[in-house]
């Protein structure tokens, strides 16, 4: 299935979700009188320091003839073009940590999946148009889980409050446990 929106990584330690990147394709937003080569260098003129600067090259001449465009092309006032498929702030894109304002229908089946894989830390790989919408009324879906994610990645958003990933992991080894989070890690860790 093709699912259209920005990959967003859900970490899940013990159970519970403890980091939730939303990670954005570089875009630019027409204004009419520029083409997507001069947005492209006015983007990257005002570029915070951590993001990468985009560099137009077949990939990206190859994502926008998708869309029937070239970077000659004059975007209409206020439509948004992204410019490649790949995502976040080392591709000129973008990053978001929204842990306590995604959706409670995704925080729920983000959850409801690592229970599933029964494993102490889990980092899965989403596309989903908008996380803090109900995903009911979306098209999303699990791309993979990682067993061991970059829990790094939470720490640095460029947009919201950071997630102490770290913490949870660290309480995994922890001597005294609950039951409910004794209950999602494997036999063999909590013996």
């Amino acid at each position: 299935e093709h699912y259209e929106g920005a990959v967003s990584r859900a970490t899940v330690v013990a159970g519970k979700l403890e980091g939730f990147l939303q990670m954005l394709q570089a875009q630019v937003t027409g204004d009419g009188v520029h083409t997507i080569a001069e947005l492209i260098a006015r983007k990257n003129a005002t570029r915070p320091e951590r993001v990468a600067e985009v560099v137009l090259d077949d990939e990206h001449r190859a994502f926008l003839s998708r869309s029937g465009y070239t970077p000659d092309t004059i975007l209409e006032n206020g439509v948004t073009s992204d410019l490649s498929r790949r995502t976040g702030r080392f591709e000129g894109g973008a990053t978001r940590e929204i842990r306590d304002t995604v959706h409670p229908k995704l925080r729920t089946a983000v959850e409801r999946a690592a229970q599933i894989l029964r494993t102490p830390l889990v980092g899965f790989d989403i596309i989903i148009p908008n996380p803090e919408a109900d995903p009911d009324g979306q098209r999303w879906g699990f791309l993979e889980a990682n067993s061991l994610p970059y829990i790094d990645l939470h720490y640095f958003p460029l947009e919201g409050r950071p997630s102490n990933v770290a913490s949870a992991v660290w309480d995994l080894w922890d001597i005294e446990k609950p039951d409910d989070v004794k209950s999602v890690i494997p036999h063999e860790i909590t013996t």
